[in-house]
């Protein structure tokens, strides 16, 4: 999967400032941005693998594109039906590095929004739900519902 953090590939004006503006300039809401690749479709691929398409996310200011499609597959199945949740998480450490991944969790799971902003280094945590899906006892997904936001 090709993904380009800008804020870490020094395409934003000064990485952690440039974040920062961003999260400014859009109300500090977090979301797909319109219009850029596929805007982040989100759906099942197969009985067991959810996909989420290319797009560019906005996560706390941080500019994410993601140019191809990413997808999980599910192998365990679980002993109940089980919601699950397509996690984007940004971590930015004390020197500024950021770094990007996707997580599956439950959706019951709260979601870490740290204050990256309170210092300058902008260190911490932040997390938005793509979408929630629910994976069957005889290992199928159904109820594949996107919900971040398009910008």
């Amino acid at each position: 999967m090709a993904i380009k953090i800008l804020t870490k590939n020094s395409i934003e004006n000064t990485n952690i400032d440039g974040a920062r503006m961003n999260y400014l300039a859009v109300g500090k809401k977090n979301g797909i941005v319109g219009g850029a690749f596929d805007e982040g479709l989100f759906y099942a691929a197969s009985s067991n693998t959810i996909a989420f398409d290319s797009c560019e996310l906005l996560i706390s200011g941080h500019r994410i594109v993601i140019n191809e499609t990413y997808s999980q597959t599910l192998t365990n199945t679980p002993s109940s039906d089980t919601e699950y949740s397509l996690i984007a998480e940004i971590v930015v450490d004390n020197s500024s590095n950021v770094t990007f991944r996707f997580v599956i969790q439950s959706s019951s799971t709260t979601l870490t929004q740290d204050n990256m902003f309170a210092d300058e280094t902008g260190a911490g945590t932040y997390q938005i739900e793509i979408g929630r899906f629910t994976y069957t006892t005889n290992g199928t997904i159904t109820n594949v519902e996107r919900k971040v936001n398009v910008l």
